[in-house]
């Protein structure tokens, strides 16, 4: 015996497969999709997170990974001064922001789209920024790799 499914349940159901068939038909980047969603943030500072995730000690580099992986996608917002900041040749501007002088040149680099540089390209190095990006990967080498990156 089939079980009857509501018309208003069915076409939601619907609705929904056709506005998805069309996002996806029309090319609707996984980037673009995002932005349609709300930015979950983590709210601790640089130092904070560092530590939480094994930060100056002694942990394996594998254990640090780990332990990043677990809030790869989410958003920070830090401050820090400005290492670098490169135009690729894309047009996207890569800033490298540097949090814990003396121990390395930077800690952290962040991919800013084209269309979101008008404040950054006005900073120089030294100058304290605080910014906001999407936690993309971590490498005890290099830091942190963040995209989506924005001024505040």
């Amino acid at each position: 015996m089939k079980k009857k499914v509501p018309k208003g349940k069915s076409l939601l159901l619907f609705l929904g497969t056709v506005f998805l068939a069309y996002l996806l038909l029309v090319g609707v980047r996984n980037q673009e999709l995002s932005q349609l969603l709300p930015k979950k943030f983590i709210l601790l500072s640089f130092d904070d997170f560092d530590n939480l995730i094994g930060g100056k000690d002694r942990v394996f580099a594998d254990h640090k990974k780990a332990m990043f992986n677990q809030y790869r996608g989410r958003y920070v917002r830090w401050t820090g001064e400005v290492y670098e900041i490169v135009k690729e040749t894309s047009g996207d501007f890569i800033l490298k922001v540097q949090h814990t002088g003396g121990i390395k040149n930077f800690d952290v680099t962040v991919r800013f789209d084209g269309l979101k540089t008008d404040k950054l390209k006005r900073k120089s190095k030294g100058e304290v920024v605080t910014y906001t990006g999407k936690l993309i990967s971590f490498d005890p080498g290099t830091g942190y790799y963040l995209e989506d990156g924005e001024l505040k």
